[in-house]
């Protein structure tokens, strides 16, 4: 993803912020949500001709570096992979609940973490 293409995620955000509550403009909310979640993760998985926000990320990491915690920090020694793995746990834990409507689980989701 390069400069213009992160400029115009950000103006699609920007977008997608407007519309998403507004009810005549639900459909053209979830097409643009898919677009924009498509571009942040992997392409080989998203099927984007572009390289997303991942694949910039991981763009010339080597193995030894995803397995370490990026920075000193006395309260956690998490890895680079680990923290993806958490992200997209938490991702997939969210739509989830979304997709169930379930409000027993939303209101135990933060718990499960």
């Amino acid at each position: 993803m390069d400069l213009s293409q992160r400029k115009q995620w950000n103006e699609n955000h920007k977008k997608l912020t407007q519309i998403i509550l507004d009810p005549a403009k639900h459909q053209s909310a979830v097409e643009l949500f898919l677009q924009q979640h498509r571009l942040l993760h992997s392409s080989r998985m998203s099927h984007s001709p572009i390289a997303t926000l991942e694949d910039e990320l991981v763009k010339d990491l080597h193995e030894k570096t995803f397995r370490q915690y990026p920075v000193t920090a006395p309260d956690t020694k998490n890895s680079i992979i680990w923290h993806m793995w958490h992200i997209t746990r938490i991702e997939d834990m969210t739509m989830s609940v979304l997709v169930n409507n379930d409000v027993h689980q939303r209101q135990g989701i933060f718990f499960c973490t």
